[in-house]
């Protein structure tokens, strides 16, 4: 058995794709935070808010989801990389697009409930309306993008496998 990318540009793409943004997460946990703690609070904040649209549900707030999302990923990595069933390959993939949706609309509302800090952020009304109708939009338009990109991949794993 040997280890090749895919033969799709895209497919070559997302699994680059995936090996970046699992170095990302990885390097960011061991970078030891040496700011204030309000520092590290916004920053934190701005990461799990902006970062699940781009890369999913590694950003979670929650650890065990971080660690099982890296995990799996790297398990995809593998398994396109020695060419293994796509079937399984394409109900992980609808796994993680599951958990990407989880921490794009419901992990933040979550997190306000669990962090006091950040419901600080909501006290004003005026302030949540705007920051719902702001987010929800961008959670649209990136939920489209990953319904979109998702589809593609299976598709082009049933070409490839």
């Amino acid at each position: 058995m040997m280890i090749s990318l895919p033969r799709s540009i895209l497919l070559k793409l997302w699994v680059l794709w995936i090996i970046a943004k699992c170095t990302l997460k990885i390097s960011y946990e061991f970078n030891s935070p040496s700011a204030p703690v309000v520092q590290q609070n916004i920053n934190n904040f701005g990461y799990e808010l902006i970062l699940p649209w781009f890369t999913g549900a590694m950003w979670s707030s929650f650890k065990p989801i971080q660690y099982l999302v890296i995990f799996l990923q790297i398990c995809l990595v593998l398994l396109v990389c020695f060419r293994v069933n796509g079937s399984i390959i394409k109900k992980l993939v609808w796994f993680l697009f599951i958990l990407a949706m989880y921490v794009i609309w419901l992990e933040p509302w979550l997190q306000m409930l669990v962090d006091p800090w950040s419901a600080k952020w909501f006290a004003d009304l005026g302030a949540l309306v705007i920051m719902t109708l702001f987010v929800g939009i961008v959670d649209i338009g990136f939920t489209a993008l990953w319904l979109c990109l998702t589809w593609l991949i299976c598709r082009q794993l049933d070409r490839d496998f």
